[in-house]
């Protein structure tokens, strides 16, 4: 009987530690973005093409608009300290630095480039879906 208790309490924790996980996991920076641009990517995109007004519920924590070469609209969903997290859509689907720096862009594979600034700033951004990509920015 007390090894089944033990069996019991063992398997309990371990799937407890294992949803915890998962918990964690889907809540990374990269997995919210994610999720914003699949549920309000289409939107957003139609809106920008228009040109019309992005509406507050949809505009993460901050939404800035960056001309340049290659205009980009960005979208920062959460921060950490001095770093910056979120998604951009770039209407000619060109991966771009943090704010649409004219900084160079180091690719690295499967979709992802870094960026490098002066002094310690740096960056990575990542696609997404078609127009979207993921970034994060220390400054």
């Amino acid at each position: 009987m007390k090894k089944q208790r033990i069996q019991t309490v063992v398997t309990t924790l371990v799937m407890a530690a294992f949803f915890i996980g998962v918990l964690f996991w889907m809540n990374t920076p990269e997995k919210k973005a994610a999720r914003f641009v699949y549920e309000n990517g289409k939107t957003l995109s139609d809106l920008l093409d228009q040109e019309r007004p992005i509406p507050a519920e949809l505009s993460g924590k901050y939404y800035n608009a960056w001309d340049g070469e290659h205009p980009m609209d960005e979208f920062i969903l959460d921060t950490r300290g001095n770093t910056y997290y979120g998604c951009y859509y770039s209407p000619d689907d060109v991966p771009l630095a943090f704010q649409n720096a004219q900084i160079p862009l180091t690719e690295d594979g499967q979709g992802r480039w870094r960026w490098e600034g002066e002094g310690d700033n740096y960056g990575v951004t990542q696609k997404l879906a078609d127009c979207w990509y993921y970034f994060e920015a220390s400054l």
